[in-house]
């Protein structure tokens, strides 16, 4: 039996079913083996701006998290602490105290399933990406109509592309985040699907796929790097939609009215910072070099734009994302580590766009 003490009045004493094993009460006749949850009264709360009901959830299942850890028949033990979180969140549901607030769908990581194999949403979020990426790429062609600028070589630079975004990703990933996981448990760095990308990483590793693309086929390498720019955007907004489905990369706390709760990680409502980088890093960037690049413009602009453009919207949206720890640790000088990985890139594309733009005034005179 839970025996749940709120230190607020309810608005309406609810019918709870005697399955659901919670006695409502407001003082505490516990018999002996229940488990009393009992509220703080604002003494050295932390919870300061959230909402009442936000309150007395997050004290719940922090008393409740106390008593798992203080038990030694419950310590250590995942189960029993994911059933009473449980079984609180519903006993919450039911007051109807949450019935406003938003909450992640929960959707199964697994689109497809085929017998003992499964087709995952991340999975196919990247093979949307790709597959936009083919079809922006094959529709400037026939704008651009360069000689031996064709479909075939779209088709072979996606194939570059998709190694460097992959292998670059995983092992920027396993570099810049999480080496000492990775370390540990070596066959995990191959489980791409469950997954778990660094866009840094790929953003590198592109960059050396195209470098071997362009000396193959005797291409400038920053004309090349020009040209597919606009059509990046879109991919990695399908990416960030796929980190949205998978509930990973969840943001920080919030008291704004579209925070969502992630059942998955607490119960506190969250920035959605998933949709955050998709409408930023996917959509608006996009936009951006995709007016951008429509004109004319000097050798190294467009990519100098895209550096700075993802670089600002990636650190901007990196406020409301949960920090990850990384090589750097978790908030080193008060910035993350994607934040430390962006800077960097911001600074290139502005010395890129000041050197395009200088070379064509020399030129010129």
């Amino acid at each position: 039996m839970i025996v749940i003490i709120p230190d607020c009045p309810l608005d309406k004493k609810p019918v709870i079913p005697a399955q659901a094993g919670i006695q409502l009460i407001e003082k505490h006749p516990a018999k002996r083996g229940d488990i009393a949850v009992l509220y703080p009264q604002g003494v050295g709360c932390s919870c300061k701006g959230l909402k009442p009901q936000q309150h007395a959830l997050t004290h719940t299942l922090s008393a409740l998290q106390r008593v798992l850890l203080l038990d030694s028949r419950l310590r250590g033990n995942d189960e029993a602490w994911d059933s009473l979180r449980g079984t609180v969140w519903d006993y919450f549901m039911m007051c109807g105290k949450f019935a406003s607030m938003i909450t992640h769908p929960q959707i199964d990581p697994v689109a497809i399933h085929l017998g003992p194999l499964g087709v995952h949403w991340y999975g196919l979020m990247f093979l949307l990406g790709f597959a936009l990426f083919l079809l922006l790429g094959k529709y400037r062609l026939r704008k651009l109509k360069r000689p031996g600028w064709n479909d075939t070589l779209m088709d072979d630079l996606l194939f570059y592309g998709v190694l460097g975004v992959v292998i670059g990703g995983r092992l920027g990933e396993v570099l810049f985040y999480q080496p000492g996981y990775y370390l540990s448990h070596p066959l995990e760095i191959l489980a791409v699907w469950k997954g778990g990308m660094s866009f840094h990483g790929g953003f590198l590793g592109v960059l050396v796929a195209m470098a071997i693309f362009a000396r193959q086929r005797k291409i400038a390498w920053l004309q090349l790097m020009d040209f597919i720019a606009p059509l990046v955007p879109l991919g990695l907004g399908a990416g960030r939609i796929g980190n949205f489905i998978n509930a990973e990369l969840w943001g920080r706390p919030t008291d704004l009215p579209w925070g969502m709760i992630f059942p998955n990680v607490d119960t506190l409502p969250r920035h959605p910072s998933q949709l955050y980088a998709f409408a930023l890093e996917g959509l608006a960037l996009f936009v951006l070099l995709w007016l951008y690049s429509n004109k004319p413009r000097p050798v190294g602009a467009v990519s100098g734009l895209f550096l700075i453009g993802y670089g600002s919207f990636r650190f901007i949206g990196e406020f409301a994302r949960t920090p990850d720890e990384g090589i750097f640790g978790l908030m080193t000088l008060g910035i993350s580590m994607g934040q430390w990985l962006s800077l960097p890139m911001v600074l290139a594309g502005v010395w890129m766009m000041w050197w395009a733009q200088r070379k064509v005034s020399r030129v010129k005179k």
